[in-house]
């Protein structure tokens, strides 16, 4: 990849993650502490730095509630990004989501159960999402 953006919530896991780059050797990754949820200013300070930023793929990996509507606009409308792998522990809100993606016209395509919790009930689920033709219509 050519360059990296991780945001995170929690201070520790920023840390981490730059102890992790450092450690390995990555020297193209960038961590954001910041929420999400928070689109208005979620990569201001990336903006700023490195001038406007176009993604090729994003990953996201929300909590349990699921995402905001306001970061699956963001993504799908403000950034345009093609491709979105969604990480998600709970079918429920990645069900409700999904209907969102689609409406901003992204098709869902492989979903992949993956049981990172043996013996107990919780699975995560990895969707990928392509940003189709469709998506350049806004929608209201």
């Amino acid at each position: 990849a050519a360059g990296l953006i991780g945001v995170e919530f929690v201070p520790a896991a920023i840390r981490n993650a730059q102890d992790n780059a450092r450690r390995n050797g990555i020297e193209n990754a960038v961590f954001i502490c910041g929420d999400a949820s928070d689109t208005e200013n979620l990569l201001t300070d990336a903006d700023t730095e490195y001038g406007y930023l176009h993604a090729d793929i994003a990953i996201i990996d929300p909590p349990r509630k699921g995402s905001t509507p306001e970061l699956i606009r963001y993504l799908c409308q403000g950034r345009q990004i093609p491709r979105i792998v969604y990480v998600s522990c709970d079918p429920d809100t990645l069900a409700r989501d999904c209907v969102l993606f689609r409406a901003y016209g992204y098709e869902i395509g492989t979903v992949t159960p993956v049981d990172m919790f043996p013996r107990t009930g919780h699975i995560e689920n990895v969707v990928c999402l392509t940003r189709s033709a469709s998506a350049d219509t806004p929608i209201s």
